[in-house]
C-alpha cells in the first residue's frame, strides 16, 4: 500500500495480513497520511518511508511488524487530549515529532530515532519504567514538555555534522558517538539542567565533545568524561548534587571554564581536572575529596579560588 500524496486519512488503522502476504505501508516523499485514532502494525507487516513523507498519528502507536529503519520520513504524534502509548517494537523512527497540544505520549518500550526528535507541543513521557530514548539527530524541545522521570537520553550521531541540543531538562544524559568517523560535536543551544548523571563518551569509537559555548550546565549526579577534549565551554558548570556521593571521574580529564561545587552531596574528584576560570566550593557543598592521584590545575590565567564555609 503506497501513499504518494497529501490528504490520505483513516480513523483507527490496523495493518494485518493474517495468513496472507505481508503488507508494506509505504509513504513516498509527497505522501501524508493522518490517522485520527490508534495505529497497529501487526506481525510481519512493515511501515516504510520511500522519501520524506509524514505519518500523523493522533492516538496510540503499536508496532509488532518486521524490522524497519527508514532513512527518511517523519512520524508526528498530533493528538490533542488524553494519554497514548508509543510501543515501537522493531520500528526505528527517522524523525519523531510530538506536536499535540493537550496530549501525552508515553513510551511502552525504549525508542530510537535515527534523526531528529522534536517536542513542539504536548508531553513526551518516558513512563514510570524509565524507557531509554536514543536520538541520532538534533534534540529540540519547544513549547512541549519532556517528562524525563528517571530515564536516560542517549545522543549519538554519525558523521561530522553538529548535533544540537535545545531546550530540555534531562535526568541521565549520555553523549556517545559510536563510529570512529564521527567527529561532530554535541552543541548546546541554551543552558542545560541534568538531574541525574552526565556521561561524555560511553565506549563508542567516535568523538563525543560537548560544546557548551557560553551556556551553563548543571549536573546533580555523576560527571563522567571518557573523551579527550570532552567539554568545550566558556560558561559555568555547577555540580550541585544534594544527596549521597557525586563523583567526578572518567578516563579523561575535563577542562572547565568556571566550576562550582554546591549541594550537600559528598563530592569525590577521582581524576585530574583543569579549571581555566574560577573555581568555587560553595558553603552548602558537602565534603570535597580529591583522590590521591588527582590534581586540579589552572589554565595560567587570573583565576579566583573560593571556599565558602568549612568544607
Amino acid at each position: 500500500v503506497t501513499v504518494n500524496a497529501a490528504g490520505a486519512v483513516s480513523n483507527n488503522l490496523t495493518i494485518d495480513a493474517g495468513a496472507g502476504t505481508a503488507i508494506t505501508l509505504n509513504l513516498t516523499a509527497a505522501g501524508v497520511l493522518t490517522s485520527s485514532g490508534n495505529v497497529s502494525i501487526l506481525s510481519n507487516n512493515i511501515l516504510a518511508f520511500g522519501g520524506a513523507g509524514t505519518f500523523n498519528v493522533k492516538g496510540a502507536f503499536s508496532y509488532s511488524g518486521a524490522a524497519s529503519a527508514p532513512t527518511a520520513g517523519t512520524v508526528a504524534f498530533t493528538g490533542t487530549l488524553g494519554t497514548s502509548l508509543i510501543t515501537p517494537g522493531n520500528f526505528t523512527f527517522y524523525n519523531l515529532t510530538i506536536n499535540g497540544t493537550g496530549a501525552t505520549y508515553t513510551l511502552g518500550a525504549a525508542i530510537t530515532a535515527n534523526n531528529d526528535i522534536t517536542i513542539s507541543n504536548g508531553t513526551f513521557d518516558v513512563s514510570g519504567a524509565n524507557y531509554g530514548v536514543t536520538c541520532k539527530g538534533n534534540w529540540t524541545v519547544g513549547s512541549g514538555t519532556f517528562n524525563y522521570q528517571a530515564g536516560t537520553v542517549t545522543l549519538s550521531k554519525a558523521g561530522t555534522a553538529t548535533q544540537t541540543i535545545s531546550g530540555a531538562t534531562f535526568y541521565n544524559l549520555v553523549l556517545d558517538n559510536a563510529t570512529a568517523a564521527t567527529t561532530g560535536s554535541k552543541t548546546l543551544a541554551n543552558a542545560v539542567n541534568i538531574l541525574g548523571a552526565l556521561t561524555i563518551g560511553n565506549g563508542g569509537a567516535g568523538i563525543s565533545q560537548l560544546n557548551a559555548g557560553a551556556n551553563d550546565i548543571s549536573v546533580a549526579g555523576n560527571w563522567t568524561n571518557n573523551c579527550v577534549g570532552g567539554l568545550s565551554s566558556s560558561g559555568t558548570v555547577s555540580l550541585n548534587g544534594i544527596s549521597g556521593t557525586q563523583t567526578i571521574a572518567g578516563s579523561q580529564s575535563t577542562t572547565f571554564n568556571n566550576l562550582i561545587l554546591s549541594g550537600s552531596a559528598t563530592k569525590n574528584i577521582n581524576t585530574s581536572e583543569q579549571v581555566n576560570g574560577d573555581l568555587q566550593f560553595s558553603s552548602n557543598s558537602g565534603t570535597v575529596t580529591l583522590a590521591a592521584a588527582a590534581v586540579i590545575s589552572d589554565g595560567g590565567g587570573n583565576n579566583t579560588f573560593t571556599i565558602s564555609g568549612s568544607n
